[in-house]
């Protein structure tokens, strides 16, 4: 079946004719068929291709809707053909020794066959004549090729290069596997394409798990739109500053698909979300704008609390312009959102109000899960507000939509990162599925088709509220190059809890030396997340000791390296959960791993665990001490031993929403005495180990042990 993507499309008596003799293609071809396909440049001309139709049947058919002016139209198929054939010969899959391995098809389009020109007849085809040429007149295609074509034309391929892994030797090493990975998701999907090339003049959202390409399909977009107007103000933005470096990769590699220039960062503007005293954000420019004071994050946090700063500050200038009856502030002509899951419906309503013109084009992606605790965004009603009359300001539906127009409401359905094993451990351990408590539940969604949309499928019971059900990951969710490549055990293994933060440290630097040295993965192919931001910096201090001991080279961002740098050649990279965010390894380690069943704060820590594991490309190993270890591992375990499917007691609607309150997030106050306890009880055993102090020396220690329950001698 034909998948339409309608980007910058004509409203023309030839589109409108077109569209008829598409009618008759879509149940019998299989492909895509782009409206309005940007190619590049020639003579410092941009090249739309009005239709451009790719199937596996007749391979590519480009079509130019007449000017009706002859020459024009010669000359613009010619241009076409040129810059066709400059893009697929970059594809050494698509050659023939010197030659290209596919023809290329370049026709004029007119609505009716009276309106071709008797001295240019070979060169034109009409409505009448449409459906015989496509069938009958173009040769067939040779299928094989038909991947290496998609790829050429999504120009994703030299927008994310590959590393050349030359030193790769060995076929079965993990290095050997990671690039065969890499290789294998060259193309993208075509809800990707619909996603990067489909531009309402609305609010538009972008559904998927992570793993699924949002980031890719924004940079991609903001590419292409700088491409079609230069002049336009393009801001980018995101919560994690991790991707500030990413998105000034991506897009400028994206960019050179279309254009030798290079872009014009005073138009494509990428900006963290809040922004600094010194460096520019979304809120921050905003700020100075209106003459408001800007607040750092401690100011905020201090007016506000921590969960509600971003909230609060936003929320004053909303208020500010209410208050001025300031309609708008014109700075940008679009805006593209990733981590909208991390914004607060505040900062939607502020950035509503930032459009030069009445077409509010925000594009807005969120992981569904990146926050297990929401199952959905809230309603664009709460995001963006209504009107004086109470309306909603953005509704999005694409029961809302015409078919024929550019979407506003896409899910990217399949994750590219991680293994269905991976993901479905990641759910289990987020949702306290098999965690050993009545109820075991952390969490739930209380929508329930949630889990069909993230790539669930029911194999026994009944997805409904007080039913039970077992789900596993569909086949369709999940790429086949991790079953081909991979066993379960492999793509995600949890070791049983160390004696000690030593033990299990040198362990880690063991294995990370290993998947160096012998299994030929790159330093800067490796993750290590500390998931307790508190004292992820402490830690480091240790591990780095160890790992320098058995001759790794490490970096932390934020304490021996710039916050915002997260690469660097030859090193691998630690980190604690905010600043892994929104960043992707082939291997993974976790450590720490017995704060996954901290008490406090319950919901946050089972997140942290959930976003930890799912940034693996390939690998995950989850280590740990003491009990609360042990019971993480019996959690996996059971997962593991239930074929990795999540067999759940979906409790009551009401039910659901008493659990989610049982483990809300603990208060402001609350944490701060925690921190503070764990601070000063951190101290005392690091006095006590050094011999600085005597653990009898300090009677009321004993009193702590028997109120723990732990024996005094341990």
């Amino acid at each position: 079946m034909l998948h339409v993507v309608n980007g910058d499309k004509k409203n023309t008596p030839a589109s409108t004719s077109f569209e008829r003799n598409l009618l008759e293609l879509y149940e019998n071809y299989t492909g895509t068929v782009y409206h309005g396909f940007a190619l590049s440049e020639i003579d410092n001309t941009k090249i739309i291709i009005d239709a451009l139709i790719v199937t596996k049947e007749k391979g590519i058919l480009a079509i130019n809707f007449s000017s009706f002016n002859e020459d024009q139209d010669i000359e613009k198929m010619d241009r076409i053909y040129v810059l066709l054939r400059a893009l697929l010969e970059k594809n050494s899959r698509l050659r023939s020794r010197r030659n290209l391995a596919i023809e290329i098809n370049v026709i004029n389009y007119v609505p009716s066959k009276e309106e071709i020109p008797s001295s240019f007849e070979e060169d034109y085809i009409s409505e009448e004549t449409f459906l015989e040429y496509y069938t009958n007149d173009l040769p067939n295609f040779n299928d094989r090729y038909f991947e290496a074509l998609n790829e050429a034309l999504d120009k994703v391929v030299s927008a994310k290069p590959k590393k050349p892994r030359s030193s790769v030797t060995k076929p079965s090493s993990l290095g050997a596997k990671i690039k065969q990975i890499e290789l294998s998701i060259a193309n993208m999907d075509k809800w990707q394409r619909t996603a990067a090339y489909e531009i309402p003049n609305k609010p538009q959202r972008i559904r998927g798990l992570a793993g699924s390409g949002k980031t890719i399909v924004l940079a991609l977009k903001a590419a292409y739109l700088h491409f079609k107007d230069p002049t336009a103000d393009i801001a980018v933005t995101f919560y994690s500053r991790s991707l500030y470096q990413q998105f000034t990769s991506l897009i400028q590699e994206f960019y050179q698909q279309y254009s030798n220039d290079k872009v014009d960062f005073e138009k494509v503007h990428i900006l963290h979300a809040w922004g600094t005293l010194n460096e520019p954000g979304i809120y921050s420019k905003a700020a100075r704008e209106l003459k408001a004071d800007v607040f750092t994050f401690k100011q905020a946090e201090s007016a506000f609390g921590k969960q509600n700063s971003f909230k609060g500050i936003c929320e004053i200038l909303v208020d500010k312009m209410k208050l001025n009856n300031i309609d708008k502030i014109p700075m940008y002509d679009y805006i593209l959102i990733d981590e909208a899951q991390d914004m607060p419906p505040t900062f939607f309503q502020l950035a509503y109000k930032l459009f030069k013109s009445d077409e509010k084009r925000i594009v807005y992606a969120y992981d569904e899960l990146q926050n297990l605790s929401k199952s959905s965004m809230p309603s664009t009603k709460e995001m963006f507000g209504v009107d004086s009359n109470g309306n909603p300001l953005v509704s999005i539906s694409n029961n809302l939509d015409d078919p024929s127009q550019p979407r506003t409401d896409i899910v990217l359905p399949i994750c590219y990162r991680n293994s269905k094993w991976t993901l479905t451990i990641a759910h289990a351990l987020g949702f306290g599925v098999y965690r050993n408590a009545t109820p075991p539940l952390v969490q739930f969604f209380k929508q329930l088709n949630v889990w069909e949309e993230i790539g669930y499928e029911v194999i026994e019971g009944t997805l409904n509220f007080n039913e039970f059900v077992k789900l596993k990951r569909n086949n369709t969710s999940s790429p086949a190059y991790f079953e081909e490549l991979m066993s379960p055990e492999d793509a995600i293994t949890v070791l049983p809890a160390f004696n000690s933060k030593q033990e299990e440290y040198y362990w880690v630097a063991q294995q990370i030396k290993k998947n160096i040295t012998e299994d030929e993965l790159d330093p800067d192919d490796i993750l290590v997340i500390f998931p307790d931001s508190l004292t992820s910096f402490s830690n480091y201090d240790m591990f780095n000791l160890i790992l320098r001991n058995v001759g790794v080279d490490s970096i932390m961002p934020g304490k021996n390296v710039d916050r915002d740098t997260f690469t660097v050649k030859g090193k691998i990279t630690c980190t604690h959960i905010y600043r892994a965010k929104g960043n992707e390894r082939p291997m993974v380690y976790i450590l720490d791993g017995e704060y996954g069943n901290r008490n406090i704060d319950l919901i946050n820590v089972r997140n942290t665990l959930f976003t930890a594991i799912t940034r693996s490309r390939a690998w995950v190993r989850i280590v740990g001490t003491g009990s609360g270890m042990t019971e993480l591992a019996s959690e996996i375990k059971k997962c593991v031993d239930m074929n990795y499917t999540l067999a759940i007691n979906i409790p009551t609607s009401d039910e659901i929403s008493k659990i989610n309150l049982l483990n809300r997030d603990a208060s402001e106050e609350e944490m701060k005495r925690i921190s503070k306890v764990e601070k000063v009880t951190g101290e005392l055993i690091e006095m006590i180990q050094k011999g600085i102090i005597n653990a009898d020396d300090i009677p009321k220690l004993k009193d702590l042990a028997n109120l723990v329950e732990i024996d005094p001698e341990d």
